[in-house]
């Protein structure tokens, strides 16, 4: 075998880091702290993660992906099932987003950029079916908004049941 290198798995972040192989005491593994440092929640406490270790030959060979997908299943069971990781991903972002939008307008429970064409999330995928020889889309599916994601859809919700008399 070559040489190896360990790779610092965060399941929080979901990410996998590359770091030199050490052998002494952790305590003194200044690598290793500095990498670990960030990886905390708004609270102070630690993610769960774990250090694996792997030839390097291999980690920087094309079977770094099915690596990944075992160190994934190893340590993160469970996580990305259903509609699989890019799904949530994409969620989570568009979440935090909305979030954020929320925020900026100071939390608001009216607000005036509510579902405005430049809230509308439609894809452009022009290029990549031309690219795979896929007919271009004739009928959109169903629109979605960066407001779907924000606090503000409940409150539209709750009064929209409450008008329709589902309230009681």
């Amino acid at each position: 075998m070559g040489d190896k290198i360990r790779l610092l798995i965060c399941n929080t972040c979901q990410s996998i880091e590359e770091l030199p192989l050490y052998q002494g005491d952790p305590k003194r593994d200044d690598t290793l702290n500095y990498r670990v440092a960030p990886h905390r929640f708004p609270d102070g406490n630690e993610h769960f993660g774990a250090l694996a270790t792997v030839d390097e030959a291999t980690w920087n060979s094309t079977a770094r992906d099915d690596i990944k997908l075992k160190l994934r299943e190893t340590f993160a069971p469970g996580e990305a099932e259903g509609l699989g990781a890019d799904f949530y991903n994409v969620k989570s972002t568009f979440s935090e987003d909305a979030l954020r939008c929320w925020q900026q307008h100071n939390r608001t429970e009216n607000c005036d950029d509510w579902r405005t064409e430049k809230k509308r999330l439609d894809p452009d995928t022009r290029a990549e079916r031309r690219d795979l020889g896929v007919a271009p889309l004739t009928k959109r599916p169903a629109r979605t908004w960066l407001c779907d994601f924000c606090p503000v859809t409940s409150i539209y919700s709750q009064r929209r049941n409450k008008a329709k008399g589902y309230d009681k």
